[in-house]
């Protein structure tokens, strides 16, 4: 976790000396061991000069023992009030074993505005140790405006990454 932190700061300078800001919506949930499934949530509120909406991204996980969490699916809730933001990727990061488990981009480059909500069944274990670097991530990215408007407009060009990080207590 301490590389993906490094890298994540790395990225943040490189693209803010070019203009790109970045903004992140991190939020931690812990789940019970062999306790069912539950919602891991996360509202992120973004306004900035092209845009302005609020975001909700769910994932229903479970963990079945101490060492595994398993992601059953994951549900976003967009609310525009203003500009053009479209998805970009979401995807799963098993960090105990550095393997991305889930990806997808099917949504890439879609307006927000187009959708109330969407469900994407994913499917997927990650392995879990009690130690920083040992918890699983997921992320979805958001552009808040389109990549045919950021090359003409690249100084308001901002990507939204919302995150959730994952422990078992």
């Amino acid at each position: 976790m301490r590389i993906l932190r490094v890298f994540a700061l790395a990225a943040v300078m490189f693209l803010s000396s070019f203009g790109i800001a970045t903004a992140n919506s991190f939020v931690y949930c812990s789940i019970p061991a062999g306790q069912g499934s539950f919602w891991c949530r996360n509202e992120m509120y973004v306004g900035d000069n092209v845009s302005n909406f609020t975001h909700v991204l769910q994932d229903l996980v479970s963990a079945p023992d101490a060492y595994h969490i398993y992601f059953t699916m994951t549900s976003w809730y967009p609310t525009v009030r203003g500009g053009n933001p479209v998805y970009q990727t979401y995807w799963i990061m098993d960090n105990l074993n550095s393997q991305m488990i889930f990806q997808d981009s099917s949504y890439w480059g879609r307006p927000l505005f187009n959708y109330s909500s969407i469900n994407i069944g994913t499917g997927v274990t990650a392995g879990y140790y009690p130690q920083p670097y040992g918890s699983p991530t997921s992320v979805l990215t958001i552009k808040n405006m389109p990549d045919s408007q950021c090359a003409a407009q690249w100084w308001d060009c901002h990507e939204y990454d919302q995150g959730q990080q994952y422990s078992i207590p």
